[in-house]
């Protein structure tokens, strides 16, 4: 989004957000934050790994520390409470990612992303990324509560 926001500001084009509910609640911010010098195509701005913004705020707050300059429009949620996790919130579970496909999946993100960096495998491209760990001559164990 921040790219494309940047993108926006260089031609003169609006941008627009439908905000919407951040999976995981809006009520907490915890974990590291990026480390400046880390910075890559995804890890776009210092930010705690679990941030506690919806993606209107994340516009907002990316349009002012940068000094994009983009003409940002961000439609609000009706009745949207910050400590509601997504299935809370009565809407259907849309895919923010090809790797987040349930609501467990967004859960374990910020925890379990972490590792990736190491020679550790989280599983994307699994029928479940994040659920299951795998790194060259671990044994395997099934993570998942029974």
């Amino acid at each position: 989004m921040g790219y494309a926001m940047e993108a926006c500001a260089k031609k003169g084009i609006p941008f627009y957000v439908l905000d919407r509910p951040n999976p995981i609640n809006a009520s907490l911010v915890q974990g590291p934050v990026l480390d400046s010098n880390l910075r890559s195509f995804t890890g776009y701005f210092p930010l705690a790994v679990r941030h506690g913004m919806t993606v209107g705020e994340l516009a907002k707050m990316f349009n002012a520390e940068k000094k994009m300059g983009v003409k940002l429009h961000v439609i609000k949620m009706r009745g949207y409470d910050r400590s509601h996790w997504y299935d809370e919130t009565g809407l259907l579970w849309l895919s923010p990612s090809p790797n987040l496909q349930t609501l467990t999946e967004a859960i374990l993100y910020p925890g379990v992303a972490m590792v990736e960096g190491a020679n550790v495998s989280v599983g994307r491209g699994t029928k479940t990324p994040f659920e299951l760990l795998g790194a060259p001559g671990s044994m395997a164990r099934n993570l998942r509560p029974t």
